[in-house]
């Protein structure tokens, strides 16, 4: 209520409605993975926390490109539970090399 009258947010100015997709990206942002170099093929997307094993979503050893829409910083591990060799990207766009293409299996946010 403004000023004693119910006004509808449509009419404020500024005030949008956006999608999920960019409500993330506002929100703190979000990792990409994709199977294919250059942001291509099939994606996977995350926006919070960390996974301990991308064969439940069926990505385990899949990923050859990375994006990540914000100055978070992510961590990449070569084996499940955060283990094995491990590789950390801020934000940008970036295809994996040598051990690390085809290979990752954890991921999670970092300070």
């Amino acid at each position: 209520m403004i000023n004693n009258q119910f006004q509808s947010l449509d009419s404020i100015d500024g005030v949008e409605d956006i999608s999920q997709e960019n409500a993330a990206a506002y929100s703190g942002g979000r990792v990409i993975l994709y199977d294919g170099k250059n942001e291509g093929g099939t994606s996977l997307s995350f926006t919070t926390g960390y996974v301990s094993n991308l064969g439940k979503y069926g990505f385990n050893d899949k990923t050859s490109s990375i994006e990540i829409t914000n100055s978070q910083r992510w961590q990449f591990w070569l084996n499940t539970n955060f283990r094995g060799n491990s590789i950390t990207y801020g934000k940008g766009k970036f295809n994996l090399q040598g051990i690390y293409n085809n290979s990752i299996s954890s991921l999670s946010r970092t300070r």
